[in-house]
């Protein structure tokens, strides 16, 4: 039986696509892999401390595991709300509210305003609210300033994982 050079080159591509799967398949098993060692790291250094184990205790009262909680918050990220711009007028700042919430609670949110060049406008930090996990920035400079540009908030968990959002104003 004679081997045709087309033979060998489909059997070569097949066992090259098949090689190709698998390696892509291991690249996302040792990323989870890596993603769970540094969840279980910060989790023993939250239980080996106790400002982070009592902050901790205070943020879920009836926790029965601090370790657990810690593990579960540093393999849970925040999630972040579609933006509410709340109407002004134009020689008065721009204010921005966002609904930021995680399985343990939202350490920070930031406030990124650029313009259509992608130049930086103005940055800062949000402002928790008095409605539970309400975020809320208002700029330095006047609503008019801030037309047809894009804010990027984003939102921090107390184990560092982050939620992102963009919206064009």
């Amino acid at each position: 039986m004679a081997i045709t050079i087309k033979a060998l080159v489909d059997a070569f591509l097949q066992a090259l696509k098949e090689h190709k799967k698998a390696k892509r398949k291991n690249h996302v098993l040792n990323e989870a892999n890596i993603r769970f060692r540094k969840a279980v790291a910060f989790a023993k250094m939250v239980h080996r401390d106790a400002t982070w184990s009592q902050f901790y205790l205070e943020q879920v009262p009836n926790c029965k595991s601090v370790f657990h909680l810690a593990l579960r918050d540093a393999l849970v990220g925040p999630h972040l709300c579609h933006p509410v711009i709340h109407p002004s007028k134009p020689c008065k700042p721009l204010t921005m509210e966002v609904q930021a919430s995680d399985n343990v609670g939202v350490a920070r949110v930031f406030f990124q305003f650029k313009n259509s060049k992608g130049e930086l406008l103005e940055e800062g930090r949000g402002m928790p609210g008095g409605k539970g996990s309400t975020w809320s920035y208002s700029t330095t400079a006047r609503a008019k300033d801030f037309s047809a540009c894009f804010v990027t908030i984003t939102a921090y968990d107390l184990a560092g994982n982050k939620a992102v959002i963009h919206k064009s104003l």
